[in-house]
């Protein structure tokens, strides 16, 4: 079996599961981010939100992304440039907001 399929299936299996969800819109406002616990499976799941913080995006960024985002026909190399920033730029915002709500969640 796939090491990580298995680790998902070990994560998926706890008690509780911490959980970062992101979520990005078409406004190019910013990254919303909330760190969840999940407890239990199936209808008994239960969902708390621990912290959340709304990271807006660079103006020179959101003009990036207006580019390619909202057009018909786009360069390709274009697209790969920007999924790569978009990656480096969400990790960046995941890691300042760990710290900064001082989680000790990373192992």
């Amino acid at each position: 079996m796939n090491l990580d399929i298995k680790k998902l299936g070990q994560i998926a299996g706890k008690n509780h599961r911490l959980i970062i969800g992101l979520m990005s819109g078409t406004s190019l406002d910013g990254l919303d981010i909330a760190l969840c616990k999940i407890n239990g499976f199936g209808k008994l799941t239960k969902v708390q939100l621990l912290a959340f913080e709304t990271v807006s995006y660079p103006d020179d960024f959101k003009k990036q992304i207006k580019k390619i985002c909202f057009v018909k026909d786009v360069d390709l190399e274009q697209i790969c440039i920007i999924n790569k920033a978009l990656g480096v730029l969400h990790a960046k915002y995941i890691n300042d907001f760990i710290a900064k709500k001082d989680l000790k969640i990373m192992k």
